[in-house]
């Protein structure tokens, strides 16, 4: 999940291009501002938490919390652009949030992970983790996706953030 989620907003540039003529400068100076607020605050408190509530209900109980643990954000401003991401850093991440192929799973990390998600034994937990290893070797792992779907539950209250920012935009670049 190297590049995350994206989302996209455009400004109606008539209304803002109006409300700019003063000091076309000091607004984009203005707007830019405005992004990385709305940006970070949309990230942070709607969807990191609906991603990380959905990652607990369809991946379950996670014997080491890596994966839920490795969510960061990235803000890269740009000239006349700001882009936000939510990106998982786990290298397991995007096989999670995906599925995969058929493959053969490494045995260790497997073996610890029915360790510690059922509590076996070190025989026991090496009996399990083959039998899923080939499992995975045969079918393959189903996606969660966790990530897209939570940004989809998420997208009508991005879609309101950023409609407000855009009419306190508007409002304040007419008295600047």
């Amino acid at each position: 999940m190297a590049d995350g989620l994206k989302f996209e907003f455009q400004f109606d540039q008539n209304e803002t291009k109006k409300a700019a003529v003063t000091n076309p400068d000091r607004a984009a100076a203005i707007i830019i501002k405005a992004l990385v607020a709305t940006i970070s605050a949309v990230i942070k408190n709607d969807l990191h938490p609906t991603v990380l509530n959905l990652l607990n209900e369809r991946v379950g109980k996670q014997p080491t919390g890596n994966l839920a643990s490795a969510f960061g954000t990235e803000i890269v401003e740009g000239k006349d652009a700001v882009e936000g991401k939510l990106m998982n850093a786990a290298s397991y991440g995007l096989p999670v949030e995906e599925g995969s192929k058929p493959h053969w799973a490494p045995l260790e990390p497997l073996v610890l992970w029915a360790q510690r998600k059922f509590g076996f034994d070190e025989f026991t937990a090496y009996d399990v983790a083959t039998r899923v290893r080939y499992a995975i070797a045969h079918h393959g792992t189903e996606g969660k996706h966790f990530m897209r779907d939570g940004f989809e539950q998420t997208l009508p209250k991005i879609e309101s953030a950023f409609d407000r920012m855009h009419d306190e935009l508007i409002e304040r670049l007419a008295r600047a």
